[in-house]
């Protein structure tokens, strides 16, 4: 899953922790400092490789919530900071700063909840409303989230928003769904995306996009295989470093494996089935790397993550 960025827009989203946790509330026994990133690709039988590189930086409260995270993306920089009530997230208000142009933009991400449980997470790009997702939950766990209302001519601008909202394996259903769209030659109008999530215990299971256009259905299909290790992202809000890490921050422990069915009601559509795996190495009950791999065709591409804890 390769990660698509525009003017990147890093912001975060309240997952999910056990039923006897509030959502919104991240406080993790084991706190992240520094992620560093490196990668390899073999395309055509040549291979490139990246330098380690530092990619996040993150800043803890004396109370143990999280106070501002830092990231790193080449010709971007990025600083998010955290609102609280009481030890719950209620806002993220971020700027992104194009080193090259000097240039920075303002983005804040506003929660609603209802009682324990997240109702609404909505996107502003600086004072104007961009995104907004709603959220239904069944026993104590989030079981669907709907995006409603998306027009095909503006969702360029719309999936900067939801790369910002939602976590990555969720966010790459939505994007490859625009993507196969645009191809054709009906790609306007309104549609409409919801997420449905099945669980185990403290981890999903299975989750189903759903995009709807006026005379097609479409859905990716991705069901997850897990470690028995804890995720050090659990409960946390941001979803950028899935790229690399495979981290669900709904789930309690680690992906090791998502394997991803696209179908349309469109005959002329074929489907398609692909896999990504992660292996990991831990100091005791945590990872410190995680390796993701993804082969397509003869390709093949290597993603490394290194954790350092406060």
């Amino acid at each position: 899953m390769k990660k698509f960025f525009s003017i990147l827009a890093v912001a975060c989203i309240a997952m999910l922790f056990s039923s006897c946790h509030k959502e919104g509330v991240f406080n993790p026994k084991k706190k992240i400092s520094k992620i560093y990133t490196s990668s390899s690709y073999t395309v055509d039988g040549n291979t490139t490789t990246s330098n380690r590189t530092l990619t996040e930086e993150w800043t803890w409260n004396k109370n143990n919530t999280l106070a501002k995270t830092d990231h790193h993306f080449g010709l971007y920089e990025s600083t998010e900071t955290y609102t609280y009530d009481k030890k719950r997230v209620v806002r993220i208000d971020g700027t992104t700063t194009d080193i090259n142009f000097g240039h920075s933009y303002t983005y804040r991400i506003e929660f609603k909840y209802n009682g324990k449980e997240l109702s609404e997470a909505a996107y502003y790009d600086g004072d104007e409303l961009q995104t907004k997702l709603v959220f239904t939950h069944q026993n104590g766990k989030i079981s669907k989230i709907e995006l409603l209302g998306m027009g095909m001519e503006y969702m360029d601008k719309q999936l900067t928003s939801m790369h910002s909202l939602l976590p990555e394996h969720l966010y790459s259903s939505l994007e490859k769904m625009y993507k196969r769209r645009l191809s054709k030659s009906n790609a306007k109008g309104e549609a409409t995306f919801s997420w449905e999530l099945t669980w185990d215990k403290n981890n999903v299971s299975k989750a189903i996009c759903t995009a709807k256009y006026a005379e097609e259905v479409e859905k990716e299909i991705m069901e997850y295989k897990y470690d028995s290790y804890n995720n050090p992202f659990y409960g946390y809000l941001s979803p950028e470093m899935a790229e690399y890490s495979g981290a669900d921050y709904f789930s309690q422990n680690n992906i090791i494996q998502i394997t991803t069915q696209y179908l349309s009601s469109d005959p002329e559509d074929e489907g398609s089935t692909d896999i990504d795996n992660y292996s990991y190495t831990y100091e005791g009950k945590y990872p410190v790397t995680c390796t993701h791999t993804e082969t397509i065709s003869k390709d093949s591409y290597t993603d490394i993550t290194e954790y350092e804890y406060k």
